[in-house]
């Protein structure tokens, strides 16, 4: 009798244990994420996203030189095929990875710089926000140059974008880019 009582009851208080509780252990956070609600709370996380401005950087010399120095007579590839042979043949596809990777680097560097420049305010030296809206700004023009450099009229942005934006961003002349250019390398020299 005794065992029939506990397996029909203890399976019933774990199963009214379960659902008594208000936390769903299926919606975790991830320990090593970094997540952008509340993480600017201060000078060192802001320059810590200065510090990731600068990590964006990097991934543009490779494309680059795949859509500069690969069109020319400077270099050559090993292979006859794949995406930098298209360069060197001057026969690029829409499709190659290599362009569509520079437009999403720049982009991605835009975004960094953008938030960096969203979140100044935690700053309290204002030397150190001065540094930082000089570094932000100055990546984010390189950012917008490189990209007018290599498509002509691109999307301007110079705002934080969201997923939730359902903003269209129409590609802008490039009159217009240069002008946020020069107003972004005016703010970074000063």
């Amino acid at each position: 009798m005794k065992l029939k009582v506990y397996t029909y009851a203890l399976p019933l208080v774990a199963v009214l244990g379960l659902a008594s509780c208000s936390v769903d252990p299926l919606d975790l956070q991830p320990l090593s994420d970094i997540g952008g609600n509340g993480f600017y709370a201060n000078s060192d996380e802001v320059e810590s996203g200065v510090i990731a401005i600068y990590d964006g950087l990097q991934q543009l010399p490779l494309r680059e030189f795949a859509l500069t120095e690969m069109r020319s007579d400077n270099t050559r590839t090993k292979s006859s095929e794949g995406d930098w042979a298209q360069f060197q043949d001057y026969n690029v596809a829409p499709t190659n990875v290599v362009i569509g990777s520079y437009w999403a680097d720049n982009y991605n560097v835009i975004f960094r710089a953008n938030v960096v420049l969203a979140n100044l305010d935690v700053v309290e030296d204002a030397n150190a926000a001065a540094q930082f809206e000089g570094e932000a700004k100055f990546a984010r023009a390189l950012a917008h140059f490189n990209l007018v450099r290599a498509y002509g009229d691109v999307p301007m942005v110079d705002r934080v974008i969201i997923q939730s934006d359902t903003d269209y961003f129409d590609r802008d002349p490039v009159a217009t880019v240069m002008s946020l250019i020069e107003a972004d390398l005016t703010d970074a020299a000063s």
